[in-house]
């Protein structure tokens, strides 16, 4: 899977991860916000954990991509979950990968599925 976020006026960032509901996230305290943190590991069960996980940090990814500074950013700093933060990203889940953007000032972006054949002949149609 590819996730691509184009924007004519802004920066945006995007991150796309396949969901593994055998992850361990036991030890991660360190690279999400306190409040991020407790609302993982509340979930009911370990398919909802891994589901929140997924989700924080596609979310952090995203963000810190529409920064441009990588992981020289102190990810556990921001809250993904706080509503002024949260109003920005946008998730959603394509088969087992599960995809977030952020943008500074849209609300409603446009999402567009698109498979390999529509890119295979979108190309070859403008080479012909």
């Amino acid at each position: 899977m590819i996730l691509c976020g184009i924007s004519a006026t802004e920066p945006v960032g995007v991150d796309i991860e396949r969901i593994d509901t055998n992850i361990t996230i036991g030890n991660m305290e360190n690279v999400f916000h306190p409040i991020e943190f407790l609302y993982i590991n509340n979930g009911s069960s370990a398919p909802i954990r891994s589901y929140r996980f997924y989700k924080i940090w596609t979310q952090k990814e995203a963000y810190i991509k529409y920064l441009g500074t990588g992981f020289s950013e102190k990810i556990q700093d921001f809250n993904t979950l706080d509503s002024s933060f949260s109003f920005h990203l946008h998730t959603w889940i394509v088969n087992d990968y599960l995809c977030s953007m952020f943008l500074p000032s849209l609300s409603n972006p446009t999402i567009q599925l698109v498979n390999e054949s529509d890119v295979q002949h979108y190309f070859l149609n403008i080479f012909i």
